[in-house]
């Protein structure tokens, strides 16, 4: 069993008009339900009854409920989490961790997490998730090496894979909360890898 959160689309790429509409309410449902009951709350007909569309629409798009529920994730994430340029790395990945966190405390990232240790997915659709998010974060290294604060030749999916995971292992493993000054420990050690 792959453990793992992953949309069945890049979170980037939502195309216009009506389909758009579809994929936004479909998302929209699938959160509620994962969040109200979890991922066996998440089948085709209670989705495409909330989302208000047709049952076959949804099993067209989204033929498994991995994929369905893993659609809904991903939606929520890249809404969630904006990585925005604050000017310096430290409080990049500060705003980048912390939003993060958010989320996973929430009750939706704690369903969210559930569901990912449920469900079963397919090895390839790992980058279907991982490919646009890391796309987004390689965005906030280039800057950090157009500023000179790290050298052309740091290692940023290490120090990302470092940071992040510290976060999985804070809530899952630890049980603990997830405060500033867990996250600016993290930063700092993240940074230190990159010998910023």
């Amino acid at each position: 069993m792959t453990r793992s959160i992953i949309p069945s689309d890049p979170p980037q790429a939502r195309p216009g008009g009506r389909t758009q509409d579809v994929g936004l309410r479909v998302a929209e449902a699938v959160l509620k339900l994962l969040e109200g009951g979890g991922y066996t709350a998440v089948t085709h007909q209670a989705v495409a009854e909330a989302a208000q569309v047709g049952r076959a629409t949804v099993y067209r798009r989204w033929p498994t409920r991995p994929l369905l529920t893993l659609f809904g994730i991903a939606q929520g994430v890249a809404d969630r989490v904006m990585i925005a340029d604050t000017g310096a790395l430290r409080t990049d990945m500060t705003a980048a961790l912390s939003q993060i966190a958010a989320f996973l405390d929430s009750p939706l990232g704690r369903a969210a997490l559930a569901a990912s240790m449920e469900m079963e997915v397919e090895t390839d659709a790992r980058h279907l998730f991982w490919t646009p998010r890391a796309q987004t974060f390689q965005a906030l290294f280039e800057r950090a090496i157009g500023r000179g604060e790290i050298g052309p030749g740091s290692d940023w999916e290490a120090a990302l894979a470092m940071a992040a995971g510290a976060l999985y292992f804070r809530i899952l493993i630890q049980d603990q909360p997830i405060d500033a000054d867990w996250i600016a420990r993290i930063v700092t050690l993240g940074l230190n890898s990159l010998d910023a």
